[in-house]
């Protein structure tokens, strides 16, 4: 089987060795073009070190979390799914220098928009570093891209906690009004149910007595208990929401600041990855043509086929039939013309007895 594959192979090359040729000299003219017209990309990183507890965190924490996430993963996440929301990515290009496209409506905003999620990559290195990475053929619009990016998070970040922990403390501050009522209505039943009935001069209570006013204090208390619980927790959301901005700087520190690139990237570089990628494109394409006519082109069979194929052993093969020179063909038609030549070109030699 092998020796059959490697006949194919071989004689699909030799078959078609000029297209192939022609494929491979596209590839190095065409790669020339996109390596002088098309201007190079210049890369611009800037580094950001999350901390997800911080030490007003730790001092004053309100809630313990497990986390199953590292931090770098969990602001990985939050990022890529930001850029692709229209309102982050046009918050951070109106502080670009697309600034205008972003504002104009139709087809300007939405390739602004494309743009700039084609140039921005976002990675996550190791459990506290995310790299935010722009490539752009315009080095001043890309390090825009990764210091408006960075700022946009961290202001988002702030923001969503911010707005969480105003809801948060809003929200209790309506429960211990309606609690504080609660408890006073619970504590005047009560005092008026002893009003009513006072301790006897003499005895002890009625049973009745004695169980109703335990309800009562049991409402008082269930109130009381209602009312500090929702206090404590208006503390924690006035807390978290006074240490948002405190802590801002502790949690994301920029380690490396987006720089404008002042040297163009690598001529010998880029030169090798264009002619590289063209090249390894048209063995793509050459390899692919080969091997779909392996597969599917019988025009020329070996008689390894017909064993393979029919499980039968080869008993005749046509002989290739050769063409006749030149020469000879021109010597055939003179002795058609001369009956003479013909004769005695034709003559037999007499048979030795």
């Amino acid at each position: 089987m092998l020796r059959l594959i490697t006949l194919r192979f071989l004689e699909t090359i030799f078959r078609n060795y000029r297209l192939y040729i022609l494929i491979l000299g596209a590839a190095l003219l065409a790669a020339p073009a996109i390596f002088f017209l098309i201007p190079p990309n210049y890369q611009v990183r800037g580094t950001v070190y999350v901390q997800r507890d911080s030490l007003l965190t730790s001092l004053s924490d309100v809630t313990q979390v497990t986390q199953y996430t590292s931090p770098s993963q969990a602001t990985l996440s939050e990022v890529v799914s930001l850029i692709y929301t229209d309102s982050f990515a046009s918050d951070v290009l109106k502080e670009t220098s697309l600034r205008n496209n972003v504002l104009a409506e139709g087809r300007f905003r939405e390739r602004a928009l494309r743009d700039y999620r084609d140039a921005m990559m976002v990675m996550a290195e190791g459990v506290n570093i995310v790299v935010f990475v722009a490539t752009h053929p315009d080095p001043v619009l890309a390090q825009q891209m990764v210091n408006e990016t960075m700022n946009a998070y961290v202001d988002w970040r702030l923001t969503f906690e911010r707005t969480d922990s105003e809801v948060a403390r809003d929200f209790f501050a309506d429960l211990i009004v309606r609690y504080e009522e609660d408890l006073a209505r619970a504590e005047r039943s009560l005092f008026d149910y002893l009003m009513l009935y006072p301790d006897p001069i003499r005895g002890a209570r009625p049973s009745e007595e004695v169980f109703e006013i335990n309800r009562l204090q049991s409402l008082v208390a269930q109130a009381a208990n209602r009312l500090a619980d929702a206090k404590d927790k208006e503390e924690n959301a006035r807390l978290s929401l006074a240490k948002v901005n405190s802590e801002a700087l502790q949690r994301y520190l920029v380690i490396d600041s987006p720089a404008i690139p002042t040297q163009p990237p690598s001529l010998l570089r880029r030169a090798i990855f264009v002619f590289g990628g063209f090249l390894a494109g048209g063995f793509f394409l050459i390899l692919a043509h080969i091997a779909l006519l392996m597969l599917f082109d019988r025009g020329l069979y070996f008689p390894t086929d017909v064993q393979y194929g029919l499980n039968a052993p080869t008993l005749a093969m046509v002989p290739l039939i050769q063409h006749r020179s030149s020469s000879n063909m021109r010597v055939s038609s003179s002795s058609l013309s001369d009956p003479g030549a013909t004769g005695a070109a034709g003559a037999v030699s007499p048979v030795k007895s």
